[in-house]
């Protein structure tokens, strides 16, 4: 099945975000979808994960998202959120998945698919360092 992600392309746009082809392609595919997943560090915990454009605008800021590309020299577009919406899930116009909350910056996986399994099997993510100062980089 292949969503109809023109509302997604629209709100993104116009709250200031990159919007390319690698992002509205997992959209497409994972658009509006809520994954619950087990912590990776609480046993007995479940985490949970969603792909909801209409959510992110609210409160994800597109130079925060354009920050990190800038550390990876990637475009980036939000296309989620993970740990419960404390994890911004982005997208590289490659298809490479990143998290970020604040000073923390992940590259979830090769793909959204990849990412999305990173989540759910706990495995560990490779962490991207961000230089001193960054907290005031986005301000």
């Amino acid at each position: 099945m292949v969503l109809d992600t023109s509302k997604y392309e629209e709100l993104l746009k116009n709250a200031g975000f990159t919007v390319h082809s690698g992002a509205i392609d997992f959209l497409k595919k994972y658009g509006g979808l809520r994954i619950h997943y087990p912590h990776a560090k609480v046993a007995n915990m479940d985490d949970e994960m969603h792909f909801d454009p209409l959510i992110i605008v609210t409160h994800v800021r597109a130079v925060d998202v354009k920050a990190y590309g800038g550390v990876v020299g990637k475009e980036l577009c939000p296309i989620g959120e993970a740990a419960r919406g404390y994890l911004v899930l982005m997208m590289a116009e490659d298809g490479e998945g990143y998290a970020s909350y604040d000073n923390t910056f992940f590259r979830a996986g090769t793909s959204g698919s990849d990412a999305i399994e990173a989540f759910c099997s706990g495995r560990e993510m490779e962490s991207i360092p961000l230089e001193h100062g960054w907290e005031n980089a986005t301000d």
